[in-house]
């Protein structure tokens, strides 16, 4: 469901740019999450410069091309920096632990940058069926050509498959 929102928000073409845990509420009654804090947001318009697209964002969850972004070279980068954050948020969710966190700021930082990512592809489909490596993977791409996009995510093999919950069969859509 927070791919579904994210969805939204690409289609009113604004990238959020600071996706992570604590901009997402869950209602408690429907379990709905909602995307919260849209202060860092970019409205994709004809007014967009090249200053538009800074560096922000919560370290720990950029993208490594946002990261890059400092300095007076800033290049434009699209909304698959979204992506990535939710990739970090699905990874967090699916494996208990964010893969770019160091112990310091300064290791964060440079795992973030360098998307220095090891996803354990035998612990992710044992725990979560054999889709499971792929769509972390394809999320967490360093490279943005390479990422999903909204749309492939959500059409994304790991929804099909069924999960077993509390002793019942679903699947997540």
């Amino acid at each position: 469901m927070i791919l579904e929102g994210i969805n939204d928000i690409h289609k009113a073409n604004i990238i959020h740019r600071d996706l992570k845990p604590q901009n997402i509420l869950i209602n408690l009654a429907t379990f709905k999450p909602s995307i919260i804090d849209f202060g860092l947001s970019l409205f994709l318009d004809q007014t967009i410069t090249s200053k538009s697209y800074k560096r922000c964002g919560t370290m720990g969850y950029m993208a490594p091309e946002v990261i890059e972004n400092s300095g007076e070279f800033k290049k434009p980068y699209t909304n698959k920096c979204d992506i990535f954050s939710y990739g970090i948020i699905a990874h967090m969710l699916l494996m208990e632990f964010n893969p770019v966190k160091g112990e310091n700021y300064d290791q964060t930082y440079s795992k973030n940058r360098e998307c220095e990512i090891s996803i354990n592809k035998a612990k992710a489909n044992a725990k979560w069926g054999e889709n499971c490596y792929i769509f972390l993977t394809k999320l967490l791409s360093k490279y943005p050509q390479f990422r999903y996009d909204v749309d492939q995510a959500l059409k994304s093999e790991f929804f099909s498959q069924k999960f077993v919950v509390h002793d019942k069969e679903e699947s997540y859509v």
